[in-house]
């Protein structure tokens, strides 16, 4: 299945998910919201297929990113273990640090029937400790 578009630009959802982290409250712990995601998977046939148009998704919304946020602070590439903590279903996962909570955009899948899902979204620092 190819990405929908029904739903807000990534660039929107992005600003929406920047606004909320800098307006939350100080003990708020994140939120995370759906950029664009797959139906329900009904069989585990042509998995490699969907990761590459939703890789190619991820891309995309990582240029977005990109051009309103700057260079992530890290990735998956650079702090897996780290990310593991609090966001394990993330296959891909690119970071930005806004003061003691972290902006992000990932490339998610739960397990084997999930969507896969380009995700934004926010967590606070005491969050993720709370989760160690």
């Amino acid at each position: 299945m190819s990405p929908s578009t029904a739903r807000p630009t990534t660039r929107e959802v992005v600003e929406q998910v920047v606004a909320a982290c800098d307006g939350a409250a100080a003990d708020a712990s994140g939120e995370r919201r759906v950029v664009d995601a797959s139906e329900w998977l009904e069989d585990e046939g042509g998995l490699d297929e969907l990761y590459e148009v939703w890789s190619a998704e991820y891309m995309a919304a990582l240029d977005v990113c990109r051009g309103l946020l700057g260079p992530p602070s890290y990735d998956e590439a650079s702090a897996r273990e780290d990310v593991d903590v609090w966001y394990a279903e993330a296959m891909r996962i690119a970071c930005w640090r806004r003061g003691e909570r972290t902006v992000y955009l990932a490339l998610e899948h739960a397990d084997r029937e999930a969507p896969i899902a380009v995700t934004a979204g926010w967590i606070g620092d005491e969050e993720i400790e709370r989760l160690r």
